[in-house]
């Protein structure tokens, strides 16, 4: 799996046809493997690009359901929503209670 992710690092997703999904089962695997650093910035550079793909799409109820209807992106977006990668996930600073 490292070696698949240092050949995403140097060469990109150029080429690759279905490269969200390539993303999400790496991201998996290291999450699997207990490798959580990993796992986290794989995660980071699929939500990324989902995002990207996703702003390229100009209708608002298209861009919906291109982000809820399509499997792998639900999925990105649902493990995404789960780490302290997401800004929503973590507390607010000088809030009070």
């Amino acid at each position: 799996m490292r070696q698949i992710q240092y050949w995403l690092a140097e060469h990109g997703i150029k080429g690759i046809e279905d490269s969200l999904h390539v993303y999400l089962t790496v991201y998996r695997v290291f999450q699997k493997a207990g490798l959580d650093e990993q796992a986290q910035v794989t995660l980071k550079e699929a939500h990324a690009l989902l995002m990207e793909k996703a702003d390229r799409v100009g209708n608002d109820a298209w861009r919906e359901s291109f982000l809820g209807n399509v499997s792998v992106n639900r999925e990105i977006l649902q493990a995404w929503e789960q780490t302290d990668l997401n800004p929503q996930s973590l507390p607010l600073r000088g809030k009070k209670e």
